[in-house]
């Protein structure tokens, strides 16, 4: 019971931290700190598991899911570098993690893999490039169909957008 009491705390602190509507202006806020000592938890939970002598396979019941733990690990180390970076090139801003989703990203995923011949493939590093410089050349990549809060305020992604038409637009023929 105290296991699951703890999951919990520390679940807690990393859905504090993405549902907050407050612009976070320092990579000393309070929430982001929690965030990081949950992701501390896990990791510290992780190599503990592993460093019992318990077979593979019972190790691996007792953690989460190989894919769960590296996204936990992604999300909150990438919401730190994005806010660090977005900070360092624009000091007096700030970030909102309510209104941070990944609909952005899994766009950009989804043209890649569709360029390479459908969305079922895996692409190699080469025809990965490849096809990422195509979709960031053809087009501007912001989502307005966000799922992560009120849509009347808008975060500020990076943006993959090209001022010049990359194909000349012919108008409606007469």
């Amino acid at each position: 019971m105290n296991g699951s009491i703890q999951l919990l705390e520390q679940t807690s602190k990393l859905v504090d931290l993405f549902k907050s509507t407050q612009p976070m202006t320092s990579l000393k806020d309070p929430k982001l700190l929690r965030a990081k000592e949950a992701l501390e938890f896990f990791q510290k939970w992780e190599s503990t598991v592993w460093s019992n002598e318990l077979d593979p396979i019972e190790k691996q019941r007792c953690l989460l899911s190989q894919e769960c733990r590296r996204d936990l690990t992604s999300t909150v180390l990438g919401f730190e570098k994005m806010l660090f970076n977005r900070l360092k090139r624009f000091p007096n801003s700030y970030i909102i993690p309510a209104v941070i989703n990944s609909d952005i990203c899994e766009n950009i995923f989804c043209q890649v893999r569709s360029t390479l011949l459908g969305p079922t493939t895996h692409p190699n590093y080469s025809n990965y490039v490849v096809a990422l410089s195509s979709v960031l050349l053809s087009q501007g990549l912001l989502s307005t169909h966000g799922n992560a809060g009120n849509n009347s305020v808008v975060a500020s992604p990076f943006k993959f957008h090209s001022d010049q038409p990359l194909r000349r637009y012919k108008g409606k023929k007469t």
